[in-house]
Order: structure tokens, then C-alpha cells, then sequence
């Protein structure tokens, strides 16, 4: 639906995953901004209960027919911060999914589409630019066949091809290790980001600066780290990290992809602990 021709409000097509797809969508009727919400509210549930669709236990087929018919809603995860958001995202009765569909059109930007051709919505930086497939390219691959191309040197797209094996085999590990030993959420990212920078040099800079560059950060702040990694108090270390964190600024250093794992990190983490925890926001 974002990808209407200006002035357009509604189409009429079935294009997409059927089990992500709005009753009206599946029906082949007019479909409007509130198609997008219903399929980001499927997405929604897929990430709180790590299932391949919205509907399980439901088989695939079975549940389509049922959306269609208006039968059947999208699993609802009660226990979740998601919880509140996904119930409103993909809501049977009209009015409760228009008011919420109506506040997400608000933010959603102008498509970038004209007579000229199509600009790319995302404008990342240090992305560089490759021959095929190129982020300012039109797609011709799906999202994951080109995270498998790009996983042997961007770190992001690494955990899409692997299933974030960084995230599920190292970090969430030590999240709830330094968790539990220093009682402090910001200081057990800490021991996330810099466990994960001294394991694996960033892949930004690698693109920004080279191999070596990155491998000599790695280096460089592998000392400071372990020291903050065995301490009983890290605390202790927080100066050293700020004129650290001076210095690569200064440089126009940025382990950015480091940072994006570590922030995943967390945000599965929070979700993993409401989850244990019975809570819905």
C-alpha cells in the first residue's frame, strides 16, 4: 500500500506471503494503509513467539481461509511487551484497527516514487557500493538471499544468514552473566559491546577504514576490556571507557555494527525476560 501513485488511497491486488496478508488482501478487495499495519502486527508476533507465521499452532493453509473469513485473528503472545500493539495492529473490528492504523499513516513518509523512477527509502551510511544487487539498485533477490551475499562482510547481515548466531550463541549469554554479577543493565551492554568488538572486529569500519584499521581497534581496546570483564566493580573503569570513546570519535571512528548486534541483544533479552516474567508491557 505504500507504493500507490500519488493521489491513489486504495488498491486492489494480492501480492505478498498469504500468511501475512490482510482479510481484505487474501478477499482481493480494496486495500488501504491498514493492509501494511495488519502485516506488521503478523511480524510482530512472529518475533515475540519465534514462529514461522502468526497463526501457529494453525496449519498455513487452514488459517488463511479463516483470516479470509474473518475467523480468525493472529495469535495474541499475553505476555509480551508487543502484546498491547500487536491485539491493536491486527484488531477484527474496524474501528479499534483504523484508529491505530490511522495514527501509524500520520508517521509514515510520502512514497519517494515519481515518473522519474524510484529512489531508495533507506539512506545508509558506509553501505559503499557493489556492481549487482546494490542497496541503490531495484531488488531482483529476496531480503535473506541478499543478507547471505553480504554475510561474509557485514556483520548484520551475518546474523540474518546464520539465524543471529551472535546474538543466541555469545551474547544473551553474557547479558544475564554480567546482569547477575553487577545487578546493572547498562553495564552488562557494556560487557555485550565490548566482548563482541574484542570477538569480532566491526564490519562498518572495515568498510569505512579497512581490515587493519578495524583489527587494530579490536586490539586496542581488547586490554581495557578484559580488565572490565574480570572486575568486581566496573564502575571503576568508567573513565577510561569515556576518553576511549572520545578518542574514536575524534578519529571519525565508529563501531556501529557493533553496537547494532549489542542493541538486538537487548531487545530480545527484554523480550525473553517479560516473557518469563508474565508481563505485557
Amino acid at each position: 500500500a505504500l507504493e500507490l501513485a500519488d493521489g491513489a488511497e486504495e488498491l486492489m491486488a494480492a501480492e505478498g506471503t498469504p500468511l501475512f496478508q490482510a482479510p481484505e488482501v487474501l478477499r482481493k478487495e480494496q486495500a488501504d494503509h491498514r493492509c501494511d499495519v495488519w502485516s506488521y502486527g503478523c511480524v510482530g508476533v512472529c518475533l515475540a513467539t519465534r514462529s514461522a507465521h502468526a497463526y501457529a499452532p494453525c496449519a498455513g493453509s487452514t488459517a488463511v481461509e479463516a483470516v479470509a473469513r474473518l475467523e480468525l485473528q493472529p495469535s495474541q503472545p499475553q505476555s509480551c511487551p508487543l502484546a498491547l500493539l500487536i491485539d491493536a495492529a491486527t484488531a477484527l473490528e474496524p474501528r479499534r484497527c483504523h484508529g491505530f492504523a490511522t495514527r501509524a499513516a500520520r508517521r509514515r513518509p510520502r512514497p519517494p516514487f515519481g515518473i522519474d523512477g524510484r529512489r531508495r527509502l533507506a539512506q545508509a551510511g558506509g553501505m559503499g557500493e557493489v556492481a549487482q544487487h546494490d542497496v541503490q539498485q531495484e531488488p531482483s533477490i529476496t531480503l535473506r538471499q541478499a543478507m547471505a551475499l553480504s554475510a561474509e562482510y557485514d556483520r548484520v547481515a551475518y546474523q540474518y544468514h546464520t539465524n543471529y548466531e551472535d546474538i543466541f550463541d555469545h551474547n544473551l549469554a553474557i547479558y544475564q552473566h554480567y546482569l547477575t554479577l553487577w545487578e546493572n543493565e547498562a553495564w552488562a551492554a557494556t560487557a555485550v559491546y565490548l566482548s563482541q568488538l574484542i570477538r569480532q572486529p566491526d564490519t562498518l569500519i572495515i568498510r569505512k577504514h579497512g581490515v587493519l584499521k578495524a583489527k587494530q581497534i579490536s586490539d586496542m581496546i581488547a586490554p581495557l576490556a578484559e580488565q572490565i570483564l574480570v572486575a568486581e566493580e566496573p564502575i571503576a573503569y568508567g573513565d577510561q571507557l569515556l576518553a576511549l570513546d572520545s578518542e574514536l570519535k575524534a578519529s571519525a571512528i565508529n563501531p556501529g555494527t557493533t553496537a547494532d548486534i549489542t542493541v538486538t541483544t537487548l531487545f530480545i533479552a527484554k523480550i525473553s525476560q517479560a516473557s518469563i516474567l508474565g508481563q505485557s508491557t
